[in-house]
């Protein structure tokens, strides 16, 4: 019964226009998105940016609750940064938080220290000497971090984290370019990635943690399930001897 009731509840509360109406009471000219259709969606809010900043609105872990990253992506830099992330239970604060991003382009450490329900992303103390590999790396961590539904794996998202801090200190991997693809942490030896280790040889922590916590994949003639590890640490050395073993591919 409660479930349908929130069920109900959600299906009345209209996220887009809702928020656009905050939005105009705290006199904001930011106009949300509508899809292809000319629709206003209902369940997530999504704006088209005229400079940079942008962002992304979900529901949260309730109906009361609204999740939503906020992101930048340049010319010079063709892929999303996101800056900041979190979960409001008051529209009105979302609607503030918004108009500092996109309007006033407060600074991150501004935004922050006014909306406590807001967390950073966190660059890495140690950085890679080649700003290029460096700049992957900086990508990869925070393609996990960028996501309004970070509240669903917490656990998984804190063991890639310290997957990708062992990684980036490891010698033997240092002149290598760091990518995701299906989420796996995967690698190049060149920032085009035209030449990389085949598809099934990858390192991810589990989904779920009941067999371990990390899994290499292999290629599946070697085995279809790939090793599961409890210590990342013994996960990252079988990694290391399987890049070794298998050399990576040049493609065309």
């Amino acid at each position: 019964m409660r479930n349908r009731r929130q069920a109900e509840k959600k299906e009345k509360m209209h996220l887009s226009k809702e928020l656009q109406k905050q939005l105009k009471k705290i006199g904001s000219s930011i106009e949300l998105a509508k899809t292809i259709d000319n629709e206003s969606p209902s369940n997530y809010a999504f704006y088209k940016p005229k400079k940079e900043r942008n962002f992304r609105i979900d529901f949260g872990e309730t109906i009361n609750e609204y999740s939503i990253v906020y992101f930048d992506r340049t010319e010079k830099r063709n892929h999303e940064i996101c800056y900041l992330r979190g979960k409001f239970n008051l529209i009105e604060r979302l609607a503030e938080s918004i108009k500092m991003w996109i309007e006033d382009e407060e600074t991150i450490d501004k935004i922050a220290i006014r909306f406590t329900e807001l967390e950073k992303f966190e660059f890495d103390k140690h950085e890679n000497p080649n700003p290029k590999i460096e700049e992957r790396w900086i990508y990869v961590k925070n393609w996990i971090f960028n996501d309004t539904k970070y509240w669903k794996k917490k656990n998984w998202e804190r063991r890639y984290f310290n997957l990708i801090e062992k990684a980036k200190k490891k010698k033997e991997w240092e002149n290598y370019y760091p990518f995701q693809s299906h989420a796996w942490l995967r690698f190049s030896i060149n920032d085009e990635l035209t030449e990389t280790w085949e598809l099934g040889l990858h390192i991810i922590p589990t989904w779920t943690t009941e067999n371990g916590e990390f899994h290499v994949g292999v290629p599946e003639r070697e085995i279809k399930e790939g090793y599961t590890f409890k210590e990342l640490d013994e996960a990252i050395d079988f990694y290391e001897k399987k890049l070794i073993e298998y050399q990576p591919i040049k493609w065309n």
